[in-house]
């Protein structure tokens, strides 16, 4: 045990020091690490139809419409959402920058990088559980509990998981880790319901019209002329 205890320190620190990250940096990719892909695939979502939607009210301006939504959505820009995703990873990583000192997020982030923090970070999410003592545990900022992880980890997975939960870091992250949780959940929520209530500023890129405009079967025109004068005119904005 005090063997791997030594090798898992060593492998921590050697990690910190390799990266020379600042603590927003370690900020930032713990955000980037904890805010799941499944809420960001959500957001997307529901960015998708409201932004089509006003593209729609766009192209209509031009005297055509869409012909094949399926194809379009694809070909969205993912502005709009990206800038919702990347509102929701600033205030994550306000949280950490707040709730750690530089040296506990250096080994959070080291952590994290190793093979068993990229596993946990994997772990489906769930609502916070208790342990076979029935105390609700707070082992991760996933709000897994230790009995939950009893079936994911190795044996020795689960000592490295314990001994850095042991360590002074491990216990900050312990320790903010419901909170950290809601939070995120907050933000996420917050992101969702603006992709729902926003009104969607699209971009009117030239070469993005220009693409959609020649993409044979996504939009439907009058008749051929219209066509080849709208791709024309979009080909005379580019810059």
């Amino acid at each position: 045990m005090d063997r791997l205890i030594a090798i898992i320190a060593t492998a921590l620190i050697v990690a910190a020091q390799a990266v020379a990250a600042s603590p927003k940096e370690d900020a930032a990719y713990l955000a980037q690490q904890t805010l799941r892909s499944d809420t960001v695939e959500t957001i997307r979502g529901l960015h998708g139809p409201s932004l089509t939607a006003a593209y729609e009210d766009y192209f209509a301006t031009l005297g055509v419409g869409i012909a094949n939504h399926d194809r379009f959505a694809p070909m969205l820009p993912d502005s709009r959402a990206n800038r919702a995703i990347e509102s929701i990873l600033q205030k994550i990583e306000a949280l950490y920058l707040d709730r750690f000192t530089a040296g506990q997020l250096a080994e959070i982030a080291a952590f994290h990088r190793t093979a068993l923090g990229q596993k946990l970070v994997s772990v489906p999410e769930r609502q916070p559980a208790q342990d076979s003592d029935g105390n609700t545990a707070r082992y991760s900022i996933y709000a897994r509990g230790r009995d939950d992880l009893v079936s994911l980890l190795t044996s020795e997975e689960q000592e490295a998981f314990d001994a850095f939960y042991g360590s002074v870091a491990g216990k900050a992250l312990n320790d903010n880790a419901s909170e950290i949780a809601q939070m995120m959940g907050f933000f996420a929520i917050g992101g969702l319901v603006g992709g729902l209530q926003s009104e969607p500023q699209i971009d009117t890129d030239p070469a993005f019209v220009l693409d959609v405009l020649e993409t044979e079967g996504v939009i439907s025109f009058p008749n051929r002329i219209w066509r080849r004068d709208l791709i024309e005119r979009a080909r005379g904005d580019l810059p």
